[in-house]
């Protein structure tokens, strides 16, 4: 049905407009960044670093989001609203 159509057009539009704006800004803050970065080389080894060090601490992160998670559930549920 159309009603059901537009709203997955929505969806799609509302998930590539960041991409595309994400997109063209990378390439602008590159080159404007670019006489204050380190070379394309050392940008690549820091960025491969950085993404090994993700894959091996990956698990460390889940179980530490879940402990910060536990955490702010119980803060929450001891704080009791206001009465109106």
């Amino acid at each position: 049905t159309r009603g059901s159509r537009s709203r997955r057009v929505r969806r799609v539009l509302s998930e590539l407009i960041p991409l595309l704006t994400l997109g063209s800004f990378l390439p602008l803050l590159a080159t404007l960044s670019s006489s204050i970065l380190p070379p394309t080389e050392w940008l690549l080894i820091i960025g491969l670093l950085a993404v090994t060090l993700l894959a091996l601490l990956w698990r460390w992160f889940v179980r530490l989001h879940a402990r910060l998670h536990a955490a702010l559930q119980e803060a929450l549920d001891q704080h009791e609203p206001p009465e109106p």
